[in-house]
């Protein structure tokens, strides 16, 4: 069976790159959010009991509502604005999270209002 030709060729990630220089010079990773020693304790606690006692399965494509308040609590108090939940997305990355930001802005097949056929 063939593979999509777009995911045939495919090369690989900046972050797979760097993750490989850095188990090969054993260097500390800076490329992702890769933890640097043994978790604490109290954090796998809380994430096992969260995965016992909460849900545990996918999360609204928005992100939980209590995280989308929590993040928006957080910048009204420090960065002063004013949102809501309404006004958040939780996304798992970076690159989920400029997706999400370009599709939320851009429709296909419409065309700006500078386009100039023959362009």
């Amino acid at each position: 069976m063939r593979l999509n030709p777009l995911f045939e060729n495919m090369s690989t990630t900046v972050f797979e790159r760097m993750s490989g220089l850095a188990r090969a010079h054993e260097a500390i990773n800076l490329g992702q959010g890769f933890p640097d020693g043994p978790e604490p304790v109290e954090l796998l606690e809380a994430a096992a009991w969260a995965l016992q006692e909460r849900g545990n399965q996918y999360p609204p494509s928005r992100g939980l509502p209590a995280l989308r308040s929590a993040t928006a609590d957080f910048y009204n108090r420090f960065d002063g604005l004013n949102v809501t939940s309404d006004n958040v997305v939780v996304t798992s990355g970076a690159t989920e999270a400029i997706a999400a930001a370009l599709m939320a802005v851009i429709t296909a097949g419409r065309r700006g209002r500078h386009h100039r056929a023959g362009l």
